[in-house]
């Protein structure tokens, strides 16, 4: 059970970069 909570706070954890990445992308 840790391991499958492990990988989906990586997904969230490179979905929020991405988002951030965008962001920040749009924004210049």
């Amino acid at each position: 059970m840790e391991k499958v909570k492990k990988e989906y706070e990586d997904k969230l954890n490179k979905m929020k970069e991405d988002h951030a990445a965008e962001t920040k992308k749009l924004g210049e």
